[in-house]
């Protein structure tokens, strides 16, 4: 994890207007598909993250900023459980549809 006196003295070592940002990677396995969480924070401001499917169609995940790094991910989390749970495939093409 993080070591506050380290960051404690990156923030004061950056010249004014600048930002440094932290990112952490999680992988997040379901029954359907795994996803690759990133949860990003500034040294001393808000958190958010991001998810995407490792697996399948192009969906991004994200959460709002926010004070907690568990909110953040659990924002995610729950986007993406809410989505699967009401993931309906569709139905098989048939050529019986292509001749329509």
């Amino acid at each position: 994890m993080r070591d506050k006196k380290t960051e404690d003295e990156l923030l004061k070592s950056l010249p004014d207007g600048h930002r440094l940002t932290h990112k952490e990677f999680f992988v997040y396995t379901t029954e359907k598909t795994s996803y690759e969480i990133e949860l990003y924070s500034e040294i001393n401001g808000p958190y958010y993250a991001v998810g995407i499917p490792q697996d399948g169609p192009m969906v991004i995940y994200g959460s709002s900023r926010t004070d907690s790094a568990y909110n953040a991910i659990q924002m995610v989390l729950d986007k993406i459980q809410r989505e699967e749970h009401h993931f309906l495939p569709d139905p098989p093409f048939s050529k019986d549809d292509a001749n329509e």
